[in-house]
């Protein structure tokens, strides 16, 4: 059936699997080994002969598509593909519903070719996600009620500061009023970061077009403010969806704190895998400093904006630091390796 395996060798090792083993002819179940009986709950005489749709899947799947409509486009990339992984939902025969990771693979048989299923019994790591989801979800809505009444009684404790410094002409009190308004702002920028903060990881991460982000960037700062360019091609990264901060980010630091008037993005694979460029005219970051930056609360305005980036990136692997030369310029690499960008797809 399969190259150096004799058949007496693979009917052992098909019997002998831990997961359900199944064979696939046309659209029905042709063989199946003790661990898809145990699986199904059914004998291999019932299994045997009958599509994955007949009594072993409720009518509609978590996609919303017909069970059978389903079944044709999977078994139809599987045999043109050559393999396809997919969850489906099962059924056994007293109308439990549980979710399987389905891995269909194409093999040659005695006759022709065939599909090769395994099937392994994923429930409890579904419902394990679920309940992680539901529980993030209250998490996130308490964090963002207490977050909004935090910042209105900020508001309101500012303006009472604000009123007491005003009826006062004591040089001193109106000292203690001014460190009190410094203070409150400290503690709602903070707020603010937390909001940022708990939006890193809530979503899946997505494939992203790099251009997009740097002209979205581009067209955020004041027209011939600096010039912003990007030479990136067709890249795409792999990435929290919040990736587009980073840009935003990069940009607003070379201009704020480097005072540069021309930043380029642009990228060079190496046999890591690939470097994101960051480059402006500048006034640099000094040596001491390069990897201070990337800290929280370090530098002016807190330096929350390069902390973010590192941990947005750090979501599906990503890194950067900073290798320019102090006087010519900051340049910034973040590091993707392979497997998280493509160009064109």
């Amino acid at each position: 059936m399969t190259s150096g395996i004799s058949p007496e060798e693979f009917r052992r090792l098909f019997a002998r699997m831990g997961d359900a083993v199944l064979l696939i002819d046309d659209d029905r179940y042709v063989d199946c080994n003790p661990a898809a009986e145990a699986l199904f709950s059914r004998s291999r005489g019932e299994i045997m002969g009958r599509s994955p749709c007949d009594g072993f899947s409720p009518d509609l799947q978590p996609s919303g598509k017909r069970s059978a409509d389903l079944l044709q486009e999977h078994l139809k990339a599987a045999a043109e593909k050559g393999s396809l992984r997919v969850e489906w939902v099962h059924l056994r025969p007293g109308g439990e519903e549980f979710t399987t990771d389905v891995s269909l693979s194409r093999v040659q048989g005695p006759n022709g070719p065939l599909l090769l299923a395994i099937i392994r019994d994923i429930s409890d790591r579904k419902q394990a996600e679920e309940a992680l989801r539901q529980a993030n979800r209250k998490l996130n809505l308490l964090a963002s009620i207490t977050r909004h009444d935090m910042m209105n009684r900020l508001t309101a404790l500012g303006g009472y500061v604000e009123l007491s410094r005003d009826m006062t002409s004591d040089p001193d009190l109106r000292e203690i009023f001014r460190k009190e308004e410094v203070l409150l702002g400290t503690l709602s920028h903070q707020v603010r970061f937390a909001r940022e903060y708990q939006e890193i990881g809530v979503k899946s991460p997505s494939w992203q077009r790099v251009q997009d982000h740097v002209e979205r960037a581009a067209a955020g700062i004041i027209p011939g403010q600096v010039e912003v360019m990007g030479d990136l091609d067709d890249l795409e990264v792999y990435a929290d969806p919040l990736m587009e901060k980073i840009f935003h980010n990069l940009v607003e630091n070379a201009i704020m704190h480097g005072q540069a008037t021309r930043i380029r993005f642009s990228f060079q694979e190496t046999p890591e895998g690939l470097l994101l460029l960051c480059e402006d005219n500048g006034t640099g970051i000094s040596a001491d400093e390069k990897d201070l930056i990337f800290n929280r609360g370090y530098g002016r305005n807190t330096g929350l904006g390069l902390f973010l980036t590192r941990e947005i990136l750090a979501i599906t692997g990503l890194s950067i630091r900073e290798t320019g030369l102090e006087g010519y310029g900051a340049r910034f690499e973040i590091h993707a390796p392979r497997g998280v960008y493509r160009f064109g797809a």
